[in-house]
């Protein structure tokens, strides 16, 4: 909390607004001009896969013109969650039909 009101006063002093992507993520760079800084301030839940692929090339640089606004899809990032991919390889994929022919290793 008391980080983001840090964010928010540095912004409000030393920053100056770029523009926003489809999320309303607000994107800035500071005013000086020989000490050049790039930020984002989310808006929701702070998520770094929430940033689309030309709005991240321009916080670090990869870019000097800011991109245009798009709207694109975002899913979220669901690693380690119920939500998550499995592979096809897994053991609760395969079907109980194919677990017949199944025969476990054992030492004789």
């Amino acid at each position: 909390m008391l980080d983001r009101l840090k964010l928010l006063l540095y912004t409000r002093f030393f920053g100056q607004k770029v523009g926003m992507d489809s999320f309303n993520n607000s994107y800035y760079c500071s005013r000086n001009i020989s000490f050049r800084k790039r930020w984002v301030i989310y808006n929701g839940v702070d998520d770094p896969s929430k940033i689309p692929a030309d709005w991240y090339g321009w916080l670090h640089f990869l870019i000097n013109t800011p991109p245009s606004f798009s709207a694109k899809n975002w899913l979220p990032n669901t690693t380690g969650t119920k939500f998550a991919q499995k592979h096809i390889t897994s053991i609760e994929n395969i079907p109980q039909s194919a677990l017949k022919y199944y025969n476990s290793w054992s030492p004789k």
